[in-house]
């Protein structure tokens, strides 16, 4: 399977409706090669602490290290300037800022500064609100995510670029995934949860 291909099984398994710019990105043949670097920056530094506080709550790091050390938000950084059109950009942008928006009505801090506990009920909050514009939209993820069609919501696209861009980094897919260069004999039935990690090759 080529890497692209990959990819975009991932979006399929995490499931809901992907940015347009994500899109295009796993069907370059070369997209898996690019730097995940942004050719200019565009966060601030309060901006910067936003993502890295909200990627590392979608996935923490446990056993494994999490969206910070595997680098997804330098990964959203570049995807936003160098893949996104600059509507979707602001949208996404101001998405962000609603997250500060909701953490001060309900804490009275910024989302950064809120306990743990808050910035998982803010987080929360806007995935429920994403889903119910969906469905009120009448959106089917997987039928956007066929057109190609920009993803609807907010926290949705959040979650799915941080899933992208964590499980196609080092750190995912040689810690979090059990990398395999050469695989074992084929088993056709294994007893579930026998097999630990899930596994990913060239």
């Amino acid at each position: 399977m080529e890497r692209r291909e990959f990819l975009a099984g991932l979006t399929v398994l995490f499931g809901g409706a992907m940015a347009t710019p994500c899109v295009s990105f796993l069907s370059r043949a070369d997209a898996a090669t690019a730097t995940t670097k942004a050719s200019t920056p565009l966060f601030t530094p309060e901006q910067r602490a936003l993502v890295e506080t909200a990627t590392e709550l979608i996935l923490p790091t446990t056993d494994t290290p999490g969206a910070r050390a595997a680098g997804v938000p330098d990964f959203l950084e570049m995807m936003l300037v160098d893949w996104f059109y600059e509507e979707e950009r602001a949208e996404f942008m101001a998405g962000l800022a609603t997250m500060d928006v909701v953490a001060r009505g309900r804490t009275g801090r910024s989302f950064v500064d809120s306990p743990e506990a808050d910035q998982v009920a803010v987080l929360q909050q806007l995935e429920k609100e994403g889903g119910a514009l969906m469905a009120k939209k009448g959106i089917n993820p997987m039928a956007a995510l066929q057109k190609k069609a920009p993803a609807p919501a907010f926290f949705q696209a959040l979650k799915q670029m941080t899933l992208i861009g964590y499980y196609t980094s080092e750190i995912g897919g040689t810690q979090e995934l059990v990398f395999e260069p050469i695989p074992g004999p084929y088993e056709a039935c294994i007893e579930a949860g026998s097999h630990g990690r899930v596994w990913t090759g060239l």
